[in-house]
């Protein structure tokens, strides 16, 4: 895997390369099955089109913004750089991905109102299901896809399945940076 996977973002986890990120979506390698090799396999849906390139293009300008950012940290006074939000989900600080447990059709809250931006500028709140990187397959609707919260209608299974929600929290600075948070709810029958 590629070292992008080791920043952390708030939405991957260096121990799971098909959760993706901005290193990409990463599958089980098919000619060394049971070994724990992977390879660039995945496809994404994302803008209305299903490729291997959108497990990357969906993060493209972020990832981009944020080391452009970083370039002016090198060269500019604290004060004249931006820097990125900092995402709180459900109140919790940090990049780790947020754990959640729920029953089916329990509805869960998430929150980011928390959140908030170091340089002061205005943000704004985008939600959505990563369906490819969980193990439901079946449609899952958000509440809303904008705005400081939104909730999840749990659906009914039968054995339990994985659903990844995705926080992307930007700023309206120069370059706009993004923070993310990913919430894993585990749903149980």
């Amino acid at each position: 895997m590629t070292f992008l996977y080791l920043v952390p973002t708030g939405m991957n986890d260096p121990n799971e390369p098909t959760w993706g990120g901005w290193a990409g979506r990463y599958g089980a390698n098919e000619e060394q099955l049971g070994k724990p090799y992977f390879w660039a396999n995945q496809s994404d849906k994302w803008n209305g089109k299903t490729g291997r390139d959108n497990t990357l293009a969906r993060w493209a300008a972020d990832l981009q913004n944020d080391f452009r950012a970083r370039m002016d940290w090198c060269v500019k006074p604290r004060n004249q750089a931006n820097h990125r939000p900092i995402a709180m989900l459900n109140d919790r600080a940090g990049s780790e991905i947020v754990r959640l447990d729920a029953a089916s059709e329990a509805v869960v809250e998430l929150d980011a109102r928390s959140s908030s931006d170091p340089d002061g500028q205005n943000l704004t709140a985008e939600w959505f299901v990563y369906s490819e990187a969980g193990s439901h397959l079946g449609e899952i609707a958000l509440s809303t896809t904008r705005g400081w919260s939104t909730r999840l209608i749990v659906p009914q299974v039968k054995t339990p399945a994985t659903i990844h929600v995705v926080l992307r929290l930007q700023d309206d600075g120069l370059p706009p940076l993004c923070a993310y948070r990913r919430a894993i709810v585990t749903v149980k029958p």
